[in-house]
């Protein structure tokens, strides 16, 4: 997850930038806890995505072992 896909999440969520960049900050609980589920998804989706790359990447080494 790069900075630019972090800051997108968060001005979704309902963060507010300033335009001297100086600071971000929710307005509400409710903001911060939309922009923590937002983050924990994105970061499961990658997750998944690395398992499902190495598991079909795996061959089976002998005609003997279940696929």
């Amino acid at each position: 997850m790069t900075r630019e896909d972090i800051i997108r999440m968060a001005r979704k969520s309902g963060a507010v930038f300033p335009a001297d960049g100086s600071y971000h900050c929710f307005t509400t609980s409710e903001d911060l806890e939309r922009f923590f589920h937002a983050a924990y998804e994105a970061g499961a989706a990658a997750e998944r995505e690395e398992c499902a790359k190495v598991a079909e990447a795996y061959e089976p080494r002998c005609e003997v072992c279940p696929r």
